[in-house]
């Protein structure tokens, strides 16, 4: 019978603390608490789906300070990554010179003593699926103040079965090794375990199917042993009411602290599943190459951004694989994905418009999700190393070569002591292979810095382990990495570069932080002068004072810095209108905005500008760049050489935009809405629903107030205000003055946005909603 003890995981209990300074010579009486919290996602007793382990609620501990001793109680009401331990140990002195010692899980058979803590692994643990059985997962702690650092004591085996009747499994080396029983463990530094020994044990440990029923087919169990080198491999024995299979492999076999090796659908060969191993660095890493079935494999190769091997299905180690279509060149520029077939050039990855074709460039370093092998092939959080995170393996683990299952490669051990075995998968170039297994290439994610047509790759051979650069067309073996990428930020943009406001007016900037998966993309926020105008944390900027100021958004990462001037005038002189509530949805104002009575005409607006374009009405006196009056040439939002697709802000057709842009606005901001602007507080324009309602839900009569012609409009509730009937300016010219009036709503146009809603009232023809250019 073939087994699969193959996968060697880490997933180190740090449990980290709120850290408490203690003074010394402290006396202590009563009960007190110690704080428990999460330093990396690995904590206590309750396995989590993905893959944390969390404190179960009223989990209890040993606590031991020199000769004291005593029982401390979680207070967390369900299973959490932080947890708090109350109890009592008498009354004593804390002078410094000792340090809390800690033993989970609690039992008044663990003690203490110069430096190491004895627990107890039972030889026969009942089995809870996808988890551990109660009270088994032995962990130990020291601390100099009222935090604890949990680390794990012992490692195991995880399994499941094909066959749903098997109702205990006995696990034993072949050797007769101890792995269970009393086991003392001295505390190092910071209360890692440096030395683990069992004193009397146990050579088997025997699982118990939960309820004393049978195990489920498919699921995971999880068997609790004591590290122990197991050097002529292990037997596991299925049982149903007798001995029904037995799997065994004479293969030697470290059981190691928070490792768990990975036994796959016990009693038939079937592939492993792919597990991330926690090696004790900052992402977790695969328990094999990418398209094997179990570590000693070498897996797929496939060349840099590509997600498919170029030959066609089946694992292929022989030197004449069979290709796929147009993919007979092999691993070379004809067969390649972001290539140009005629001249090489890059199509996509390109940083060098002298590689690039027709000089293309996008300035990518990094493999997009949809173009790494790794996270189009296994989904979730799997990906492809970083160059950065294949250096960090590279350089804060122990390599040693060795050979598994006739083939080489490396042992790979991380700080915390978990383990990976990579193989010698050497590369492939054109058609040619080399099945040696002296030599191993893996591809990273990261493109190589200094040439746009190389990308950067880890390689290795007896004698070492590089970081080298190599031509994206090879084929390589990837070996996938467990965890969200950094990824940094590239540039950082504001809705607006320019701003306008009166004293005591607000406004608020949005940053725009790219790409869209950068890992950071908080901002910072600062005023050049906050004399004049402040900036909030949200971007909201506040005018205080006349003057000018710049303001500034600056990412965390990389201090990428986008600036808006910001011009503060004194506030406006224009006089405010009395509210009347006419019944409707909104009350209107009394008069026209920049009129001091209901029979003035007031200022003429063009839509979405906040300023009228001259600076008398009498006679008319046009401001500068406002010569050709009401009309494109004069208007902010256009741009005139493109008279058929002029507009350049509140577009929702790109019919009417400049070059196409559109920016799907339909209702004027706050900025550009001239009410706003002139009158502060909930004044503004009407939006085209509200003048619809005024038009339809209101009386509307024609007749003189004051010498002036126009209409009174009477609301439900009996309260009228009047417009008088002052034309509208169109290029430089008054028309209908004495007849007619048109009055803006909010709403640009959507179906034709060069134009906006208003509201056409006519002498002759009544009222009506229309459509204006703007």
């Amino acid at each position: 019978m073939k087994t699969r003890l193959i996968l060697i995981s880490a997933a180190t209990l740090l449990l980290a603390a709120c850290s408490q300074e203690i003074d010394s010579n402290l006396y202590i009486a009563g009960e007190f608490s110690f704080n428990a919290s999460s330093a990396e996602n690995d904590t206590k007793t309750i396995l989590q789906n993905d893959g944390s382990i969390f404190w179960s609620p009223s989990d209890c501990i040993n606590v031991y300070y020199g000769d004291k001793s005593g029982k401390f109680t979680s207070t967390n009401t369900e299973a959490t990554s932080s947890a708090e331990f109350t109890g009592t140990l008498g009354s004593f002195v804390m002078d410094g010179s000792k340090e809390f010692y800690a033993a989970y899980p609690y039992s008044e058979g663990n003690s203490y003593s110069d430096n190491s803590i004895t627990l107890t692994l039972p030889s026969e643990q009942t089995a809870v699926e996808g988890t551990f059985g109660d009270d088994l997962f032995l962990s130990v702690a020291k601390s100099g103040d009222f935090s604890l650092h949990f680390y794990n004591v012992c490692g195991g085996v995880k399994f499941s079965l094909l066959r749903d009747d098997i109702k205990k499994v006995v696990f034993k080396g072949n050797d007769g090794e101890p792995l269970s029983g009393r086991i003392t463990v001295e505390l190092g530094s910071g209360g890692i375990p440096i030395d683990e020994s069992i004193a009397t044990g146990s050579t088997s440990v025997t699982l118990y199917a939960p309820d004393g029923d049978t195990f489920k087919s498919g699921a995971w169990y999880y068997i609790v042993l004591a590290p122990q080198g197991l050097s002529k491999g292990y037997t596991m024995e299925l049982y149903t009411d007798t001995l029904a299979d037995t799997i065994s492999s004479d293969s030697p076999v470290n059981i190691r602290r928070s490792v768990w090796g990975v036994l796959k659908d016990l009693a038939e060969d079937t592939p492993m599943e792919f597990e991330a191993i926690d090696l004790g660095l900052s992402v977790k890493w695969a328990n094999m190459n990418l398209g094997s079935g179990k570590p000693t494999e070498r897996g797929d190769y496939f060349a840099w951004g590509e997600t498919v091997p170029y030959y066609e299905d089946g694992y292929s180690q022989s030197s004449s694989p069979v290709w796929k279509s147009g993919k007979s060149a092999g691993y070379d520029w004809a067969s390649y994905r972001w290539s140009n077939g005629s001249d090489n050039t890059l199509t996509r990855y390109c940083f060098d418009s002298s590689l690039g074709y027709n000089g293309y460039t996008d300035n990518k370093i990094i493999l997009d999700p949809s173009d790494d092998a790794a996270h189009s092939l296994l989904g979730s959080d799997w990906r492809m190393p970083t160059d950065e995170e294949m250096t960090e393996l590279r350089q804060e683990c122990s390599w040693k070569w060795t050979t598994r299952d006739g083939t080489p490669g490396y042992d790979v051990t991380g700080p915390n002591g978990g383990t990976i075995f990579i193989p010698a998968a050497e590369a492939r170039e054109g058609t040619d292979f080399d099945p040696s297994g002296a030599s191993g290439f893996y591809w990273s994610s990261s493109l190589h810095d200094g040439t746009a047509n190389c990308a950067l790759a880890v390689t290795f051979r007896e004698s070492g382990v590089f970081r080298n650069g190599f031509l994206r067309i090879l084929g390589m073996s990837i070996r996938p990495v467990y965890g969200k990428a950094t990824v940094p930020v590239e540039s950082v943009s504001l809705d607006k570069t320019t701003l306008e406001q009166s004293v005591g007016q607000t406004a608020t900037l949005t940053a725009t932080v790219l790409p869209e998966n950068a890992s950071d993309k908080t901002v910072s926020w600062s005023s050049s002068d906050e004399s004049i105008v402040t900036v909030s944390g949200n971007g909201t900027v506040k005018a205080l004072s006349e003057g000018s100021a710049t303001i500034s958004a600056t990412t965390s990462d990389g201090g990428l810095t986008a600036r808006c001037e910001v011009t503060v005038a004194e506030p406006s002189s224009t006089e405010v209108p009395e509210s009347i509530d006419l019944g409707l949805s909104v009350n209107w104002g009394s008069f026209n905005l920049g009129a001091t009575s209901p029979e003035e005409s007031g200022d003429y607006y063009a839509w979405g500008e906040t300023e009228p374009y001259y600076r008398s009405l009498s006679p008319l006196d046009w401001k500068e760049g406002k010569e050709a009056g009401y009309d494109f040439p004069s208007y902010k939002y256009c741009d005139t050489s493109d008279f058929l697709k002029p507009m350049t802000k509140y577009c929702t057709n790109p019919d009417y935009g400049l070059d196409g842009f559109t920016d799907g606005k339909e209702v004027l901001e706050a900025e550009d809405d001239a009410a706003v602007k002139k009158l502060g507080g909930n004044w503004r324009m009407p939006t085209k629903e509200e003048i619809s309602e005024l038009h339809n839900n209101c009386t509307w009569v024609w007749e003189s107030v004051n010498g002036v012609d126009g209409y009174t409009v009477t609301g439900p509730s009996g309260n009228s205000i009047f417009f008088p009937a002052v034309g509208t300016m169109n290029g430089k010219t008054i028309g209908g003055r004495g007849s007619s009036t048109a009055v803006w709503s909010s709403s640009v146009d959507s179906s034709a946005p060069s134009n906006a809603w208003a509201l056409s009232l006519v002498k002759i023809s009544g009222q009506s909603s229309g459509r204006y250019s703007r």
